[in-house]
């Protein structure tokens, strides 16, 4: 699953625009945003992320950043993701 800070009308707006093929919610009240220690210093938003959290709630993955256009891979995440 996806979680964005935007409202939920645009968090389901780009997920059809993107079809993705998994949920996106919206935390805009940022407490997932806040639990996982990512939201820009002196901003209300969150910094770019990339978690894989396994099935018992273990972060498996982290990929935290200040610049949006640096994210990792797909085939990167993929190799991450428990089979």
């Amino acid at each position: 699953m996806g979680i964005s800070v935007d409202a939920p009308v645009h968090s389901k707006k780009l997920h059809r625009k993107m079809e993705l093929g998994f949920p996106l919610l919206s935390d805009v009240e940022m407490k997932a945003t806040r639990a996982y220690g990512v939201v820009q210093k002196d901003r209300n938003i969150s910094v770019p992320s990339v978690f894989i959290v396994d099935k018992s709630g273990r972060i498996i993955f982290r990929h935290v950043t200040d610049n949006f256009t640096v994210r990792p891979s797909v085939e990167t995440i993929l190799t991450k993701v428990p089979r």
